[in-house]
């Protein structure tokens, strides 16, 4: 190994035998001058390629606190200087959680999605971030932070559902280098979606509607009261004609939801329209709903006063509807309108064409919404009209066009 001048860089220059390198070949370095090529060679012959590192008072004891630390386990100490590099080193957008939350929700309104998938996640992540700490950076969010979150929901649905949106949220964030590395990468859901299609009884629908319409008291001797005739269209929509809640009420401004336009009276047909039906990413969420006639003539005693069927707030219709069925004694269990639409209509027909007018598989219909009842049930159900029976006391609302 010995320093030569090199006419076409104009340097001096030093070849390093393959057996120095440590890559399997031969290397060149380049000098200004011949005496410092001279200096590295000798160097190199005594200390190999290396250059010998100097170590610091300073540098002996930090490598005296990470040995205290670990315990002098060389294992933990690379593992934790690779975990620093991926989770911290790696990371392109430093950013707190509250920062990242903002820039996801802001890529969502970008991307054109629906105001209802929005809100499902700003929901979840204004959870997370007061949970866990709007400030922490995102390099900090791990697996247990996570996990901690999860757990102060019980088990079921709702943990579910905040399962997944927390983990799209954090694969968009890994994805765009928010996060070296992904903290949910080896967690998997503890709930299932589970089945709850509990259903009301004819009488109890019954007895429901016509105290809301104003055809029957809740106790003998009262007189009756048009107090819950706001909650008529609810009731009528979800139990007779399957609707979903979100399609019913919005839960926010400018929710889309079914309006009197889109009940055509004339054609026994109720619209729904894209933007109306869940959405789940498919072209075309739209879908034809039976207009059956006992629902046609509970929607005639309701007075048009908006341009949504539903003219109350989500917060109006739980506190009305909990002071109704408390009056009643009733327990009205979770999704029991779309429950009792999908078991009685299916004792009188297809499953196929009940899950098409619910707008789903009929598979989840059959799971999820549906239990078999004796064929035949579901024209009681249906059969449930305002004109029905002997007490009948005349609605003085207008009657819908």
């Amino acid at each position: 190994m010995k320093a030569n001048f090199c006419e076409q860089h104009g340097k001096w220059r030093l070849i390093l035998p393959a057996s120095l390198t440590g890559t399997g070949k031969r290397a060149m370095r380049f000098f200004d001058t011949k005496e410092q090529a001279e200096a590295e060679a000798r160097r190199i012959r005594k200390d190999g390629t290396l250059k010998k590192l100097e170590v610091t008072d300073d540098d002996l004891a930090l490598l005296q606190l990470i040995k205290a630390k670990y315990k002098g386990n060389p294992h933990q100490i690379f593992e934790a200087f690779d975990h620093h590099e991926k989770t911290v080193l790696s990371i392109a957008k430093p950013a707190t959680l509250l920062e990242a939350c903002d820039a996801y929700m802001k890529h969502q309104e970008h991307e054109g999605r629906n105001p209802r998938t929005i809100y499902k996640y700003r929901s979840t992540l204004r959870r997370l971030c007061h949970d866990v700490g709007p400030k922490l950076p995102m390099a900090q969010l791990t697996e247990d932070k996570i996990n901690l979150y999860l757990k102060r929901f019980g088990p079921g649905t709702t943990r579910l559902s905040q399962y997944r949106n927390i983990h799209a949220f954090v694969t968009w964030a890994f994805q765009e280098r928010y996060l070296g590395a992904d903290p949910m990468a080896r967690m998997k859901p503890t709930d299932k979606w589970g089945v709850n299609n509990d259903h009301l009884e004819v009488e109890e629908f019954r007895r429901i509607l016509f105290v809301i319409a104003g055809l029957e008291p809740i106790k003998p001797a009262e007189p009756v009261t048009d107090r819950y005739l706001r909650l008529l269209p609810f009731y009528v929509l979800g139990g007779l004609a399957g609707l979903r809640r979100c399609e019913i009420i919005s839960s926010y401004a400018s929710d889309p939801v079914i309006e009197w336009a889109d009940i055509l009276w004339t054609r026994n047909l109720i619209r729904i329209r894209h933007e109306v039906g869940k959405q789940t990413g498919a072209t075309d969420q739209s879908r034809w709903v039976p207009l059956e006639p006992a629902a046609a003539e509970w929607l005639r005693l309701v007075p048009i006063k908006t341009t949504p069927v539903m003219e109350i707030s989500q917060s109006t219709l739980q506190r009305l509807n909990k002071e109704l069925l408390n009056a009643l004694g009733l327990d009205v269990p979770d999704n029991a309108l779309r429950n009792s639409y999908a078991s009685f209509a299916a004792s009188i027909r297809t499953a196929g064409e009940v899950a098409d007018a619910m707008g789903d598989n009929e598979s989840t219909m059959k799971r999820f919404y549906m239990k078999r009842l004796e064929p035949g049930l579901g024209a009681a159900w249906f059969g449930i009209r305002p004109t029905m029976g002997t007490k009948i006391i005349q609605m003085p609302a207008p009657a819908a066009a």
